[in-house]
């Protein structure tokens, strides 16, 4: 069974963005600013704010015959969270990892019983190297076992 999530990285990217909206409201409170350092903090404010709002934790599971992913907010981790996308090995077909500059798209490429060839896209972001290549060994793992089993 392999378990891989960024809860870590996320609750703490979560935490200091937290940490800075609360001095920027401070900063405005008690201190007079020019209208160019008020404006340039009104956009960090709100930059932060639409960190904090769309950050999501990551977690994918591998547990013998079925794939889970779940996407969450930092929020909600201790909370029992379903999982976003789960599905049979079988149905793995392929899978690629684009890399871009803050985030990876995780893309699969699925034969269900239904549909063949259908592509499911999902962002991850705040993994380590070591991580992103636990996942991509444990798919490509997945993915051989299944063209012998074809």
């Amino acid at each position: 069974m392999e378990k891989i999530n960024n809860f870590r990285k996320i609750k703490l990217i979560f935490r200091i963005s937290v940490s800075l909206m609360v001095i920027i409201l401070l900063i405005f409170a008690a201190v007079s600013l020019p209208l160019v350092l008020k404006i340039a903090f009104a956009l960090l404010f709100t930059t932060l704010l639409f960190i904090n709002v769309y950050v999501k934790c990551f977690e994918y599971e591998y547990a013998g015959e079925c794939i889970s992913i779940k996407k969450f907010h930092p929020l909600k981790s201790g909370k029992t969270v379903p999982p976003f996308v789960e599905f049979p090995k079988k149905y793995l077909k392929d899978y690629q990892l684009r890399n871009s500059l803050i985030s990876h798209d995780l893309i699969f490429a699925l034969d269900t019983d239904r549909r063949k060839n259908f592509k499911l896209k999902i962002k991850i972001s705040g993994f380590e190297a070591g991580q992103i290549s636990t996942v991509t060994d444990s798919l490509e793992q997945i993915k051989k076992n299944n063209t012998y089993d074809r």
